[in-house]
């Protein structure tokens, strides 16, 4: 998919140290308030090298990652696959795009592709999980057709105290 200045194309290997900054910055601005202060600087670090590793992983588990890019640089990016409970449901894993492009249709374009894809593989449904605090992600998915589910959950980050996550899901 074309943006205003870029474009969603698939991820390949040399992506992942961009795809680690961007995923890092959007973590240091966007659950800012969710975290200590001193964890989440040792979250953004480890998610702006784990990318290198990860992208080979999602090759054999069969999930995919896109990322966005706008003048040569990688902007954002969304991974998804199969989910957990049936052969109908996807899942977005990830969704992240740096701060500096918030608001430039970056995170739409993804979207919509990582639907498409998931839509051509015969996939009904898909869901994603967000911080129930994390206010900015959610007005996001609810004006881009999301649906809370009624479903949550808590996850421990590695920080000790679990955040409860909520579930939203839309037609593929």
């Amino acid at each position: 998919m074309k943006l205003a200045q870029g474009q969603v194309r698939s991820a390949k290997q040399e992506d992942a140290t961009a795809i680690g900054q961007a995923h890092s910055e959007a973590w240091r601005v966007g659950f800012a308030g969710l975290f200590e202060p001193a964890w989440l600087a040792e979250a953004v670090r480890e998610r702006r090298t784990r990318w290198q590793e990860a992208l080979g992983e999602t090759r054999r588990n069969g999930t995919e990652v896109l990322v966005s890019e706008s003048d040569g640089a990688v902007t954002g990016f969304a991974h998804f696959g199969a989910g957990d409970e049936t052969a109908t449901i996807g899942e977005v894993f990830a969704l992240y795009v740096r701060p500096d492009s918030w608001g430039t249709g970056t995170a739409q374009a993804l979207t919509r592709d990582a639907l498409g894809r998931l839509r051509r593989q015969g996939f009904e449904r898909t869901v994603l999980w967000t911080p129930m605090r994390a206010a900015r992600a959610r007005t996001f998915y609810v004006h881009n057709g999301w649906s809370l589910t009624g479903r949550m959950q808590e996850r421990d980050f590695g920080d000790g105290r679990p955040q409860p996550l909520v579930e939203y899901a839309r037609l593929t």
